[in-house]
């Protein structure tokens, strides 16, 4: 997969466009200002802002600089080559700015406090299956991906490693949305949360690692694959052996003519 391939642009405009849907199913409970910042003792609003530019507005603005990041992506060689990680990551950040603006306005103005913590887990878990997901089709390179020395060292063990990683990443980011949910409804310990959820980082970044290093000594790399003859290209080549071997024939005749000539004036002589 290309960095700036369709999959990718549809994730990233999938993900500007899934908090503006949330907030047309809550747009009844939403307060027409939506609270934007509270006091860290008090909560007490600090500032708002209007409901149409938080729910529709911010969200249509954010896939805008999104397609217009992965269609300069894609096509850089038009813009002077511009720096494809500085593009990738832009097209990145409009998702994850909305989701996070528009999550911390809609927990603050439905008086969702006690929550936030769970619901920022949740939206880290669908982070983390968008990663996963990249990772299932991402080419070798030294830009992005789960890279280890012993990946980057076939294109055999770079396909195993980043499918590792990807699905690790898939069922991890499942993982945090449900544990996200459920302690949304079954208030427990902060640290108990933490604990689960730091387990899980752990298991999806560590295992990959090691399953890249054993490919790497067990799984046989593909043999180069030969190039494809042009039929175009093979005419040429008969026709310069032809065309030689015609040559080499005329000339060893005209020598044979040239030494009886020789022979001959000897002869006379």
């Amino acid at each position: 997969m290309r960095l700036f391939g369709k999959l990718t642009m549809v994730f990233t405009v999938a993900l500007c466009v899934i908090p503006a849907i949330v907030g047309i199913v809550l747009w009844d409970k939403l307060p027409d200002e939506l609270i934007s910042s509270v006091t860290a003792d008090t909560f007490e609003p600090l500032d708002t802002i209007n409901k149409i530019f938080g729910v529709i507005i911010f969200p249509l603005l954010m896939v805008v600089v999104t397609v217009i990041a992965a269609f300069v992506g894609r096509h850089r060689e038009r813009f002077n080559n511009v720096n494809d990680k500085l593009m990738y990551i832009v097209t990145w950040l409009p998702c994850m700015m909305v989701f996070t603006m528009c999550g911390t306005w809609y927990t603050y103005s439905l008086d969702l406090r006690q929550v936030q913590n769970d619901i920022v887990f949740f939206i880290l878990g669908i982070i983390f299956m968008c990663i996963g997901v990249s990772f299932l089709k991402v080419y070798r390179n030294w830009r992005y991906g789960y890279r280890t020395p012993y990946a980057m060292g076939g294109e055999n063990n770079w396909r195993i490693t980043q499918t590792t990683a990807g699905i690790l990443f898939i069922i991890g980011g499942f993982a945090s949305c449900f544990e996200g949910l459920w302690f949304m409804f079954n208030p427990t310990e902060i640290m108990t949360f933490v604990v689960m959820w730091v387990a899980t980082i752990v298991v999806v970044l560590v295992i990959p690692y090691p399953v890249s290093i054993i490919a790497y000594h067990t799984v046989p790399e593909d043999a180069p694959a030969k190039p494809s003859k042009d039929p175009e290209q093979e005419k040429k080549q008969s026709y310069k052996k032809t065309k030689i071997s015609s040559n080499s024939g005329n000339s060893s005749k005209g020598n044979a003519g040239v030494q009886a000539i020789k022979a001959k004036k000897k002869k006379n002589q």
